[in-house]
């Protein structure tokens, strides 16, 4: 037939399950903590030296701000750019470039008082920590055969793609 490359698809589906397990665990904390983020000086004052471009409906902030999800996805994104996309992640500058992205999405989250330095921290570790570890416990493999078995069968015609004939006897 034809020859599909898998690797770009699982690769994908790699990536949203990381996003999604990230996201479940960082509500989780987020319920758990309730912590709210920092009151946002009165964009009022002339002197406000980093005053946003932008409008907010309030002068505090309405969600829970520890762990912060920004920072892990962040994170994540620079994981998976690290170990499965090397070359892209040369091309976006190496552990220097990756790492500048991940520290400009972190300190503006901080400057434009979104969330404190701490709650940002621990988005950080959260979006390095939790994927390694999925990766350690073969979380890689064992999608990649599953995804690869199940595409197999359903684009390329593979054993559950056509039922067999039964032999009635007649």
């Amino acid at each position: 037939m034809f020859d599909l490359d898998f690797s770009k698809l699982f690769m994908a589906l790699f990536y949203m399950v990381h996003v999604l397990a990230i996201y479940g665990v960082i509500c989780i904390l987020q319920n758990i903590f309730k912590r709210q983020g920092p009151v946002r000086p009165n964009y009022e004052n002339p002197d406000i030296k980093n005053k946003r471009s932008f409008e907010m409906s309030n002068n505090k902030s309405n969600i829970n701000s520890f762990p912060n999800m920004d920072a892990a996805q962040a994170s994540l994104f620079s994981f998976i750019m690290m170990n499965c996309f090397k070359l892209t992640f040369m091309v976006m500058g190496g552990p220097l470039g990756i790492s500048q992205f991940v520290m400009a999405v972190c300190f503006a989250r901080v400057y434009f008082h979104c969330n404190y330095l701490f709650d940002v921290v621990v988005g950080m570790f959260i979006g390095i920590f939790f994927p390694s570890m999925l990766m350690k416990m073969g979380l890689k493999e064992i999608m990649k055969g599953v995804a690869v078995a199940y595409f197999k069968d359903v684009f390329l015609g593979g054993p559950s793609a056509e039922p067999e004939e039964e032999d009635w006897g007649f």
